[in-house]
Order: C-alpha cells, then sequence, then structure tokens
C-alpha cells in the first residue's frame, strides 16, 4: 500500500481518467453532509423579504427551492435570457 505522496502522485498518474468511471476512487474518497441544508437556511431569511439576488447558482433551482423550504410562493425572478 502506498503511504508516501509521490507514491500517492505515481498511483494517480497511473490511473485512466477517460470518461466517467470513478470506481478507482473507491474506499479513497468519503463524504458526509452537513446536519444543516443551505436550502433550508436561506429559506427562512427570504421569508422575511421581497427581493432576493442570485449570483451564480446555476438556473434559479437552488433559491426555488430555498423559496419552497421558507414556505414562498416563488423566486420572483424574471425568466432567463437566451445567449
Amino acid at each position: 500500500m502506498t503511504t508516501t505522496f509521490e507514491g500517492f502522485v505515481a498511483e494517480g498518474v497511473s490511473v485512466p481518467v477517460e470518461g466517467w468511471d470513478f470506481s478507482w476512487f473507491g474506499g479513497r474518497a468519503t463524504e458526509q453532509r452537513p446536519g444543516w441544508g443551505y436550502a433550508g437556511l436561506i429559506g427562512a431569511r427570504m421569508a422575511g423579504t421581497d427581493r432576493v439576488l442570485d449570483l451564480q447558482t446555476g438556473g434559479g433551482e437552488v433559491l426555488a427551492g430555498a423559496a419552497a423550504a421558507g414556505n414562498r410562493g416563488g423566486t420572483g425572478s424574471r425568466p432567463k435570457r437566451p445567449g
């Protein structure tokens, strides 16, 4: 088993990275979700305002989910313009 930095780098370089096969990471990378949710936190704050600004969270899905979490009827945003 590799235990040095150089060994980990050599092992990583030898693994093919084409496509969407991430099986090499099996048992190597772990993730634990926090006990809180972003949409719930901002949803509660959004309930006290009539305007929000969405900066680079995607197509508005994050704020739409947050609005639902905060029991608001919608984001109130205009549709995205093409292009």
